[in-house]
């Protein structure tokens, strides 16, 4: 009777420490996927506050930071400092001109003493008001746009640049239909929220099924 009870014990012990081994084989790479859900959804919120996801014109500057979103400018120039970039600053800067082809002139003759004429000159200051069309699409890695002065000074001084490098992105697809830079990094941070949502859902899917089968 005794040798039957160590016989049943064993037999036993035998099937549960199998049942154990076979649960943690089944376990492991529920294991492995879920830490491996967790590296991949921490590198999206590190890619995200690091501000390097979204950059609309290609210059290296992400576009919540950029002063110049949907312009190459990846020197951030402002010469007014006003928040805007010159790239994309329809008056980046008033500077008075003073060179003598730039102005036009006025003659004041005024008597002294006997009739003597002394002729004084007045330059009249000419501010450029550059207005520059839209940026034309993005064309083998280019663009382009055109910029004339409103106030016709004669001059090239502080001209906003009309060509710029560019690099297509989904982003100018949705800007034609409307929506701006901003609602598309809105729309791409969504989607990126959404993906990481169902990998960690996935994952506790996964987990509870194996724990079913123990």
């Amino acid at each position: 009777m005794i040798d039957l009870l160590n016989k049943l014990i064993n037999a036993l012990s035998i099937k549960i420490l199998t049942k154990s081994l076979n649960f943690k084989l089944a376990i492991s790479p529920v294991l492995i996927l879920i830490f491996t859900s967790i590296f991949y959804f921490l590198l999206f919120l590190t890619l995200i506050n690091a501000q390097v996801i979204h950059d609309a014109d290609g210059d290296g500057i992400g576009s919540d930071v950029d002063n110049c979103p949907i312009a190459y400018n990846p020197g951030q120039e402002d010469a007014d400092l006003d928040g805007i970039g010159n790239a994309c600053d329809s008056t980046p800067s008033i500077i008075i001109q003073n060179q003598t082809q730039q102005n036009q002139t006025q003659n004041i003759l005024r008597a002294i003493g006997s009739g003597i004429s002394i002729a004084f000159s007045r330059s009249e200051f000419c501010y450029a008001d550059w207005q520059c069309s839209d940026w034309s699409e993005c064309s083998e890695g280019g663009r382009t746009r055109q910029c004339h002065d409103k106030n016709m000074c004669s001059v090239e001084y502080n001209k906003p640049i009309e060509t710029s490098g560019c690099e297509y992105t989904e982003t100018e697809s949705l800007a034609g239909q409307g929506l701006t830079g901003k609602q598309s990094a809105k729309k791409q941070d969504y989607l990126l929220w959404m993906l990481a949502s169902m990998s960690v859902l996935l994952v506790i899917i996964l987990f509870g099924f194996a724990l079913t089968k123990k």
